[in-house]
């Protein structure tokens, strides 16, 4: 497909889901989906996720998810991290849910972010990377206000089991941390 087509269908998507013509918009993000996009791919997980215009079924959402995030798209890296550490309905993967998460939080993505702090807690028992993502989720807070908190809860629990000088790389290291950018797929369209 090529980019100026690409835009075109995307735009048209975007627009009937912003006037809640969901199932317009359904059928659009998957036929770009289809086509390897990964923010549609994104899209459509959302779909099944929420139900809207299609049934419920988190199973699908997911697949849409971890093929989306096969492209390192990092919203959809995050929800699948989620979905492998914490889903009843997905089989659990800690190490595959942790990695995409950390994958995400690599690319600035806050939520990701405060997600990696608490996943480096309470499943890696790992107060020094705890402390770190909570740090660096302190300077880029999610729009979870529930999160945030937690986040913050975590990091002062995992600094009392902190050396100073843990504590000190930890601040060294957030201070010159700086997110990847993520890139589309460089093959997704045609010249």
């Amino acid at each position: 497909m090529k980019k100026a087509e690409f835009l075109e269908k995307f735009t048209a998507a975007c627009q009937a889901y912003d006037a809640q013509k969901y199932k317009e918009a359904f059928k659009l993000f998957k036929l770009l989906a289809q086509e390897g996009e990964p923010v549609s791919q994104y899209r459509l997980g959302i779909f099944y996720l929420l139900g809207q215009s299609v049934k419920q079924n988190e199973g699908e959402a997911f697949e849409w998810f971890r093929k989306s995030s096969e492209s390192d798209y990092p919203p959809a890296l995050t929800v699948a991290g989620e979905m492998l550490l914490a889903d009843e309905e997905i089989e659990q993967d800690i190490p595959h849910g942790i990695a995409n998460l950390m994958l995400a939080a690599g690319f600035g993505f806050s939520q990701a972010q405060a997600l990696a702090c608490l996943a480096y807690d309470q499943h890696l028992d790992d107060a020094a990377n705890a402390y770190f993502w909570g740090l660096i989720s302190g300077n880029n807070p999610s729009q979870d206000a529930e999160l945030n908190q937690l986040v913050e809860k975590t990091r002062v629990g995992v600094q009392a089991k902190l050396t100073p000088e843990q504590i000190q790389a930890a601040k060294d290291k957030a201070a010159n941390w700086y997110p990847d950018t993520w890139q589309p797929p460089e093959d997704l369209f045609e010249d």
